[in-house]
């Protein structure tokens, strides 16, 4: 069993982080509706936007090379892939509209998405 890495809510969803997989529940109901497979991430890494229309989560998709994918978890699938960094991102977070997304890898560079 995977302990608990990282979790994200809004007014309708709820993501646990564990270090292979994300489960998303609906918060009004916590029934489980979706889990995603990830590559190993044992820091958790991972970011959901806080606007529950858009319920928008972000982790690493390539824990080398610092792609992304950004998932809609009102609908239940992926948006889209980013290659975000060169190297493994380590922190992340969306802005309060959830249409920005801030990165940071272990190069210390930044961006913003």
């Amino acid at each position: 069993m995977s302990k608990v890495l990282n979790l994200h809510i809004n007014r309708k969803r709820l993501a646990i982080v564990l270090e292979d997989r994300i489960h998303i529940y609906d918060v009004t109901t916590m029934k489980l509706l979706h889990t995603i497979d990830t590559l190993l991430n044992t820091a958790g890494i991972s970011a959901m936007s806080s606007d529950s229309e858009k319920s928008i989560l972000a982790y690493p998709s390539n824990t080398n090379t610092g792609e992304l994918t950004i998932f809609d978890c009102i609908n239940l699938r992926p948006l889209s892939i980013i290659k975000a960094h060169k190297t493994a991102v380590t922190k992340m977070t969306f802005n309060q509209k959830g249409d920005l997304l801030a990165t940071a890898s272990d190069k210390v560079s930044h961006h913003l998405i």
